[in-house]
């Protein structure tokens, strides 16, 4: 027993200082439910890309530890997230009820493993309690996801036959990727952006000293290219612009948040600037595919912009645009508990349903290619009203605890900036299918939201301890 005791307290010691604790908000009673959490974040953020049975072993231990640490969690109850998140597990259950009714041919199983994905996204309030409200412990987090989809990606990436078949513009499928083309894109192009947003502040305070400095920026930069390179490969235009955008937008935001002194502002963009001049070369060394790749759509933009929508081809933004059509043109679109998880597919599958709903694509089709309406669509309005909800909640959170002075700018710049690349690439993208993007990045703000909370747990009880003195 003394030598199994042993063992969990140095994995603990070594998780502790991966995911440094905050004295003021414990995490756990004891160091065996502590242990189990840390090892369960540890295995998830490590092996999203490769989503293997460790990565399922992280899930379920996240899970698992959190209820276990229930006497801790009670300081959830005043945070609006925890609400939401149950909120949205409820609308996902009656998204999925109201898709049986629909549908009821449809394996009921089907309907419950899409439901049990998009209800996965309440895994962000467990991942952010274990994350913590530590900075260190936040960009330990970070860099963690981004070697991991680094490291998942270097087999392609020094296969020179296959990358170099990448950059002729072979497009890579889901067993060289891990996830689909563009999943993989918006998971990298997001990862992108907290290595050059976040730049130095991403490494180990080891690897900030004078004499590892250089090596420190060496890693971001080898983190930077092989990222970007995730962000080209696939070959996903609505992530390619939204990646480029957000750099301008991270640089408005650093303008309006940085101090009067103008060498602390340029200083902490030299990186930054760095990499952005890194994805611009990218992209000129690849301008001829990437023209191509925008002139394939050229008939179905210009016919667009032209309102001549009947006469769009069914290409692939010419059906992406069908769909939006046939969405916002249907009487019955919007509902209270929408039309089921797989809705979209069902109707895609089924060739009497297609006739029925006047289904646009002839091909198949498991979403409608935007986040709004795919939410709207599935869950209707009681779970786009939480989805809403928690956006709001985000944006305000993270707003706050920056102007408290609590945490460094180059976080809430990545976190806002992230944002918006989000909402970009959903416009033509289901970026929201993807479970561990939300639970991961809304668990990472979550824990930077934390930070504020626990200031206000700590102003508790220094005036609880001074009236106990004063008494």
């Amino acid at each position: 027993m003394n030598f199994l005791n042993k063992i969990i307290s140095n994995i603990h010691g070594l998780l502790i200082k991966i995911f440094p604790p905050n004295p003021h908000i414990p995490r756990a009673g004891n160091i065996y439910v502590e242990t189990l959490g840390l090892l369960g974040l540890f295995l998830y953020l490590a092996n999203i890309n490769l989503q293997s049975d460790l990565f399922s072993t992280g899930e379920i231990l996240l899970g698992i530890s959190f209820l276990l640490a229930w006497k801790q969690l009670r300081i959830l109850l005043s945070q609006p997230i925890f609400w939401l998140m149950l909120l949205w597990v409820l609308a996902v259950a009656a998204s999925a009820i109201s898709g049986m009714y629909k549908f009821p041919f449809v394996d009921s199983l089907e309907q419950l493993d899409e439901a049990r994905k998009m209800a996965l996204y309440a895994l962000l309030v467990p991942i952010g309690w274990w994350i913590g409200p530590n900075l260190t412990s936040i960009r330990n987090a970070l860099l963690i996801t981004c070697l991991g989809f680094v490291i998942s990606a270097l087999p392609w990436i020094l296969d020179w036959n296959t990358l170099g078949a990448m950059l002729e513009g072979k497009r890579p499928g889901r067993d060289i990727l891990g996830f689909w083309t563009n999943q993989y894109a918006t998971w990298t192009g997001l990862l992108l952006l907290a290595v050059a947003l976040t730049n130095k502040d991403l490494l180990p305070e080891s690897l900030k000293n004078q004499k590892k400095i250089f090596l420190g920026y060496a890693i971001l930069i080898i983190l930077a290219v092989c990222l970007a390179l995730g962000v080209y490969v696939p070959l996903t235009r609505t992530v390619w612009i939204a990646t480029f955008l957000s750099f301008p937008f991270s640089f408005i935001l650093y303008m309006i948040t940085s101090p009067h002194k103008k060498e602390t502002f340029y200083k902490g963009l030299v990186t930054t600037i760095v990499i952005f001049l890194i994805l611009i070369a990218i992209g000129l060394s690849q301008f001829d595919k990437i023209k191509e790749r925008f002139l394939e759509e050229r008939a179905t933009m210009e016919k667009a912009i032209k309102g001549e929508w009947d006469q769009i081809e069914r290409t692939n933004i010419g059906t992406r645009i069908h769909l939006y059509c046939w969405a916002l043109s249907q009487d019955n679109y919007i509902t209270l508990f929408g039309w089921g998880p797989i809705a979209a597919e069902t109707i895609s599958e089924h060739e009497e349903l297609r006739n029925m709903y006047n289904w646009p694509p002839k091909q198949h089709h498991p979403h409608l290619h935007n986040d709004l309406l795919e939410i709207l669509f599935r869950t209707g309005i009681l779970g786009t009203l939480v989805m809403s909800l928690t956006l709001f909640y985000f944006i305000k959170g993270i707003t706050t605890t920056f102007r408290k002075n609590i945490t460094s700018r180059s976080l809430y710049v990545f976190f806002l900036t992230g944002i918006f690349f989000l909402i970009l690439t959903g416009l033509t993208t289901f970026a929201l299918r993807t479970h561990t993007l939300v639970g991961s990045f809304g668990g990472f703000m979550f824990a930077y939201i934390l930070s504020y909370l626990q200031i206000q747990e700590t102003a508790k009880q220094s005036k609880s301890h001074s009236s106990t003195n004063i008494s």
